[in-house]
């Protein structure tokens, strides 16, 4: 699986800081395939998988919004994905579109950050 690799779960986690990282990294998944591929996985018997959806999270410090700033709990539940920490697609687009905010893309780990609210 090629994301999930973080979110509200990591809080109490005793590997992984509850901090601001995508729940799909390149860098991450690069890592982790290389593992596979040092075990002569066949390439045919790997599925990476793609989600449709967002991890989402309430900073601990409106001032620290970066990649490994700390977090406290996961983003509010919208109406239609209706889970605290996760955003569909179409949620972001709403919240996009009602707030006039653009994504910014972290080209390294090939994911999209949208700062949105206060934290």
């Amino acid at each position: 699986m090629s994301y999930d690799l973080h979110g509200k779960w990591d809080i109490g986690n005793e590997w992984l800081d509850p901090v601001l990282n995508s729940y799909t990294n390149l860098t991450e998944i690069t890592n982790a395939l290389d593992l596979i591929w040092r075990n002569d996985v066949p390439s045919d018997k790997v599925v990476l998988g793609l989600a449709f959806y967002a991890c989402v999270f309430s900073a601990a410090d409106p001032d620290c919004m970066d990649p490994g700033c700390p977090f406290v709990s996961g983003g509010n539940l919208r109406t239609y994905s209706d889970e605290v920490g996760i955003l569909i697609n179409s949620e972001i687009v709403d919240i996009m579109d009602e707030q006039k905010l653009s994504s910014k893309l972290d080209k390294d780990a090939a994911v999209k950050i949208l700062k949105f609210n206060t934290n």
